[in-house]
């Protein structure tokens, strides 16, 4: 049985590819639920390049069928690639037409399908076959879309989040061929979307959903909107599950009078820090949260985490924030692990700062 990768974007696509060897990296499933089968805790003394030649900004990585799959624009004779995939030995890049290049901002899997989301929305879809390794088309999606930020599954329902424009609701449902604004929508960017306890939780920046304040995260109640406490006082950048207890992170500072600088745990009644929570940066807090096993890893722009100096990039142990390797160069847009070893790479255009690194 064929499985597939499924990339979410306009135009038309003429794919070829080229070939990067490296030194020989392997990886591993799952970035986003980052389960494996061990409970090695993650350490390392010093960031190393597992591709000495990378050079391209990457804005997603997710480990799929034993490869890791790079969203990266990479310009070669004429044309660009979106992604490339890496085996342990070579990275194989995943080319298009020149002018018809949309990069993959965020990689979600879902009953076996790695799904790929593309800045400018999606009226057609194209999956990655990987049995004959080559892209497929499927049948253009009704609806019009000027971005999605995000995708959740949920009982045969698809959600799609996304900062819209003007006037748009920034969330819809799509089932059974029908796509509709859920409720009232919100008043602005949706940036991430999570299934937690059963229930819909949308996080990003807004304050209203129709006549309804709710502060940048809300919580589906299967007709409307419903505030979560007192919110969150700045941007939601991403959402996770981790022991149990929702954890969001962002540019945010307070819930209320509650302190909980950059991320914050929902325990189904209200939000509060995780010791001590995010320090410094230039604003932008978290971006990106991953869990492996009893761990949790943020990454974004900060300086530190509970008193620990690690600029950019921290681990939650569940009892107490972890310093890893003196921390990141730059911003942290995306991370992973494979074999008990973390990656992370910058997800922002920054001369000079794009990168990809493994702990060890």
């Amino acid at each position: 049985m064929k499985k597939y990768l499924t990339i979410l974007f306009i135009g038309t696509v003429l794919f070829a590819s080229c070939k990067k060897k490296d030194d020989g990296v392997e990886f591993e499933e799952d970035p986003m639920t980052a389960s494996g089968p061990t409970t090695v805790p993650i350490t390392g003394a010093e960031w190393v390049t597992p591709l000495p030649d990378m050079d391209d900004k990457i804005d997603a990585l997710a480990v799929y069928e034993d490869k890791l799959f790079l969203s990266q624009l990479y310009f070669s004779n004429g044309q660009f690639a979106i992604s490339s995939e890496y085996d342990g030995t070579e990275q194989t890049y995943h080319v298009q037409s020149l002018g018809t290049g949309q990069n993959i901002t965020r990689f979600r899997q879902f009953d076996g399908v790695l799904y790929g989301l593309a800045p400018i929305g999606f009226v057609g879809s194209y999956s990655f076959d990987t049995e004959n390794r080559e892209w497929n088309g499927f049948a253009s999606n009704p609806g019009m879309f000027n971005n999605i930020s995000d995708l959740l599954l949920v009982d045969g329902k698809t959600i799609i989040a996304g900062p819209g424009g003007a006037g748009d609701p920034h969330i819809w449902l799509r089932e059974g061929g029908n796509t509709e604004p859920m409720g009232d929508g919100f008043d602005g960017t949706v940036n991430a979307l999570a299934n937690y306890n059963g229930n819909i939780i949308a996080g990003g920046s807004f304050g209203f959903s129709g006549s309804t304040v709710i502060e940048n995260i809300a919580s589906w109640n299967g007709s409307s909107w419903e505030v979560m406490a007192s919110g969150l006082n700045g941007t939601v950048w991403d959402l996770v599950e981790y022991d149990g207890k929702l954890i969001a992170t962002g540019s945010f500072e307070l819930s209320g009078s509650t302190a909980c600088n950059g991320i914050a745990m929902w325990d189904g009644t209200s939000w509060s820090a995780i010791g001590g929570s995010l320090e410094g940066g230039a604003g932008n807090g978290g971006r990106v949260l991953y869990v492996h096993e009893t761990e949790l890893f943020v990454g974004g722009d900060f300086d530190g985490a509970g008193g620990e100096s690690s600029p950019n990039v921290a681990k939650w142990t569940g009892t107490e924030w972890v310093s890893l390797a003196g921390g990141a160069p730059a911003i942290v847009g995306s991370i992973a692990v494979f074999e008990d070893k973390l990656y992370i790479a910058n997800k922002f255009s920054s001369t000079g700062s794009d990168f990809l690194l493994k702990l060890q």
